[in-house]
C-alpha cells in the first residue's frame, strides 16, 4: 500500500516480518519506534496558550485518507482461515491516537526528554491501529514537542518518512492534500479467508515444486548459507563487557546536536556517507563509556546489527516493512 494511493481491494495478510515484531515484543523490549520533533508552536496555540487538540486531531484525521494503514487494526481469524490480517477499524476514532501531555516546568529540553521517554515506554494497544501521536505542551519559548510512535509491524523507517510527510506540511499554509474520509470495509467472511488461505498455500506449494525442478537458485543459497555459517563458527562469542546484560525497561531518551551539512561534508571528505559517520560516533561513544567504567577496550570488537533498506528506487514509499540487516564490527580498541 503506497502513501497517497488507496490500497487495492483484497485480503492483506501480515508478512513474516510483521509477525516477527509482534511475536518478539514484550514490555521490556517494545517493537515500536518513533521520532521527536520540536516545532514553533506560536501560530498553533489559542490566546490562552492552549493547543487546539480537537482541531489538530480533526486535521490529522482527514489526512489519513492518504494512509489507509493507519486506520487498520490486526485481526486474528479462526481455524483454517490463515494468518492474521489487516482490517479496517470499524470503531476508529482519531482521539484515541492523538493525545497531548504537559512537560514539567521550566519546560526545557531535560523535561521534554523525560516526558518523551515516559510516553514512549508504553506499549501500543493491539486492538486498535498501532500508532500514536503526542503533542507535548509547556515548553519554553512557545515551542511544542511532537512525539510519534509507530509499531514496526506497520512500517519501517522509510515508510515512516512517507507517513509523516503525508500528515504534515513543510509550509504553514500548504494546500492540496487529501481531506476525504475513507469508507470502512467490513472484515472478510470466514469463507473468504478460508479460500484465500487455500490459495496462498497452493501457490506456496507450486513455488516449492518449481524450485525443485530448477534447483540451481536453491543450491546457490545453500552455498552462501554454508559459507556464512562456517565463517561465523570460527569467530569468538561476544566480548565480556558491562554492555552484555538482560534487556530491561526504563530507557532514557537523550540527543546530541550536530550540524547536518557539516556532518555530510566530513563523511564525504573521507569517502564515506552519513551512516558511516553515525557508526563512527557510536564506536567512539561506546569506547568512552567502557573506559569511564574502568573496562579494557584493547582488542574489543562489538558486532552491531545495521538495518538496510530493501526498497527499489520507485519514487513512492510503500507503508510496509522492506528491511534487512547486516552485521558490522565496531572496533572499540581503535582510538582515532
Amino acid at each position: 500500500m503506497n502513501a497517497g494511493i488507496e490500497a487495492a481491494p483484497g485480503i492483506q495478510r501480515l508478512t513474516t516480518v510483521d509477525r516477527m515484531y509482534l511475536h518478539d515484543e514484550r514490555r521490556a523490549w517494545p517493537c515500536h519506534f518513533g521520532g521527536l520533533a520540536i516545532v514553533d508552536g506560536s501560530a498553533m496555540k489559542h490566546a490562552a496558550g492552549r493547543l487546539p487538540i480537537e482541531e489538530l486531531g480533526d486535521h490529522l484525521g482527514r489526512r489519513l485518507a492518504a494512509i489507509p494503514r493507519l486506520r487498520q487494526r490486526m485481526h486474528a481469524p479462526g481455524l483454517l482461515q490463515g494468518g492474521p490480517l489487516w482490517v479496517d477499524d470499524e470503531d476508529f476514532a482519531i482521539e484515541r491516537h492523538v493525545h497531548q501531555a504537559t512537560v514539567d516546568a521550566p519546560g526545557d529540553d531535560a523535561q521534554l526528554l523525560e516526558t518523551a521517554a515516559r510516553i514512549y515506554a508504553g506499549l501500543l494497544d493491539r486492538s486498535r491501529p498501532l500508532w500514536e501521536l503526542w503533542l507535548l505542551n509547556g515548553l519554553s519559548d512557545d515551542r511544542v514537542g511532537i512525539l510519534v510512535k509507530i509499531h514496526h509491524a506497520v512500517a519501517d523507517g522509510s515508510a515512516a518518512v512517507a507517513i509523516v510527510s503525508s500528515l504534515f506540511d513543510l509550509e504553514p499554509e500548504a494546500t492540496g492534500r487529501p481531506t476525504a474520509r475513507l469508507a470502512t470495509a467490513p472484515v472478510p467472511s470466514g469463507r473468504a479467508l478460508f479460500a484465500d488461505n487455500v490459495t496462498r498455500k497452493s501457490r506456496a506449494v507450486g513455488r516449492l515444486l518449481a524450485a525443485v525442478r530448477h534447483p540451481r537458485p536453491i543450491l546457490e543459497a545453500l552455498r552462501i548459507f554454508v559459507l556464512v555459517m562456517s565463517r561465523s563458527a570460527g569467530q569468538q562469542g561476544a566480548p565480556r563487557t558491562s554492555l552484555n546484560g538482560v534487556v530491561r525497561a526504563g530507557r532514557r531518551v537523550r540527543f546530541l546536536r550536530f550540524d547536518l551539512t557539516e556532518m555530510k561534508a566530513v563523511a564525504h571528505a573521507h569517502g564515506g556517507k552519513l551512516n558511516d559517520l553515525v557508526l563512527d560516533l557510536w564506536a567512539g561513544g561506546l569506547r568512552r563509556l567502557l573506559l569511564s567504567r574502568g573496562e579494557p577496550v584493547e582488542g574489543i570488537e562489538l558486532k552491531v546489527g545495521q538495518a538496510v533498506s530493501l526498497r527499489q528506487a520507485s519514487g513512492q514509499e510503500a507503508v510496509d516493512n522492506q528491511t534487512g540487516s547486516i552485521v558490522l564490527p565496531l572496533p572499540l580498541g581503535e582510538a582515532d
